[in-house]
């Protein structure tokens, strides 16, 4: 019964793993259109990235934008609100496992 658990946990262990590693090998610029929609509606004001988005598992959780402009208000006497040449977040991993974000690093 133990060799049993402790071949599930190695699976399960293996399997988070490599859940992780694959992250890192995504091209999240091709998903810049939603994320920036998505993140743009959830400000209330439009943005944009003119640079890459990065995500990355180990060792925290974290992701970075190149290149962001959050857009002002309409009339006012700047383009934009905030412009950055980046942005890195890095988040909490227990809490972000019971779906709470806690931002640990901007």
């Amino acid at each position: 019964m133990k060799r049993f658990f402790y071949v599930v946990v190695s699976f399960v262990g293996l399997a988070i793993f490599a859940a992780a590693v694959a992250l890192n090998f995504i091209d999240w610029d091709r998903y810049k259109g939603p994320i920036v929609a998505h993140l743009s509606k959830e400000l209330g004001h439009q943005l944009s990235v003119d640079g890459d988005i990065a995500l990355s598992v180990f060792p925290y959780p974290s992701f970075s934008l190149t290149g962001v402009r959050i857009a002002n208000v309409e009339g006012a006497s700047r383009k934009d609100m905030v412009l950055l040449k980046s942005l890195d977040v890095q988040v909490a991993f227990m809490p972000l496992i019971t779906g709470v974000i806690e931002v640990r690093k901007i």
